[in-house]
């Protein structure tokens, strides 16, 4: 019986590109140890649903909130299906894994943000069934990749790419924007907000490409809801790749470009873009 990684279909292609199911460092402890989440249960968890921001028209783009003004919602288990992507990967028994019982006595989360989380999540999830790797887990140990269709977990052959797959299942589930709610291939209602992204940050762009474009790689952005580049920044990503893939949003008059992936989460999309130097 395998375990299983459940993941969403914005984070699926980076996961399956970059070969490793890499640890969470978000809502931890002070002392406690990132990790990888698994489960025995092949049933998706309701734990992986992402928040939703309910009150997004009354919250300005380029500016910063206390969490107390920023309303959120889980997402439904349709919600996630139709607009996001339920995925899982399959891993090997044979990695080695902690309980989620073992968990609390070995990953230095203290004891009432353990027995919040448990009591909480036994109402709506297989806590028993939960376990954890303090290290990434490589795709050596991954025996599958599938995506929930209708009713049924369907399995990427690989014949054609990733996020292809992601797109293809969604369009199945029901995600199909008309074409007069797109501008250049983004949503509407956000597609100013992500051009005034690329304008503003320019010169970043510009920076980082710059100081690595003797490099074969891409620089890869992930940007808040705020439209507001997180931490982490504008990070140089060094590999192979297709520039082919990185397509011009504007011609450059000087035939120069930045190729770099964007990573959308006010909209749970991404976009690589060749961004005119």
């Amino acid at each position: 019986m395998n375990y299983y990684h459940f993941t969403n279909g914005c984070q699926l292609a980076k996961i399956v590109n970059e070969r490793i199911i890499r640890t969470s460092k978000s809502s931890l402890d002070e002392k406690e140890k990132p990790a990888a989440w698994l489960t025995k249960s092949p049933e998706w968890d309701v734990a992986c649903n992402v928040e939703i921001v309910k009150n997004t028209k009354e919250l300005a783009v380029e500016q910063d909130y206390f969490s107390d003004k920023v309303e959120t919602k889980t997402a439904t288990n349709d919600y996630m299906k139709k607009e996001i992507g339920m995925c899982r990967i399959l891993i090997n028994e044979s990695l080695p894994v902690i309980s989620w019982a073992k968990f609390r006595y070995v990953s230095g989360i203290t004891w009432t943000s353990y027995y919040i989380i448990d009591e909480n999540s036994r109402h709506t999830s297989p806590v028993n069934q939960w376990y954890c790797k303090f290290a990434g887990i490589p795709s050596r140990y991954w025996e599958g990749i599938e995506m929930f269709v209708d009713d049924q977990w369907v399995r990427w052959d690989e014949k054609m790419s990733i996020q292809d797959f992601v797109d293809l299942c969604l369009s199945c589930n029901g995600k199909q924007p008309k074409e007069e709610e797109l501008i250049n291939g983004f949503p509407k209602i956000h597609a100013q907000s992500q051009i005034d992204f690329i304008e503003h940050y320019h010169d970043e762009i510009r920076e980082v490409w710059e100081a690595n474009k003797d490099k074969k790689g891409y620089i890869e952005v992930y940007v808040a809801p705020n439209y507001k580049p997180f931490p982490s920044g504008f990070e140089f990503i060094e590999k192979r790749i297709k520039k082919s893939i990185f397509k011009p949003l504007i011609e450059s008059e000087t035939d120069t470009y930045a190729l770099v992936h964007f990573y959308w989460q006010a909209t749970y999309t991404q976009y690589k873009m060749a961004v005119a130097l």
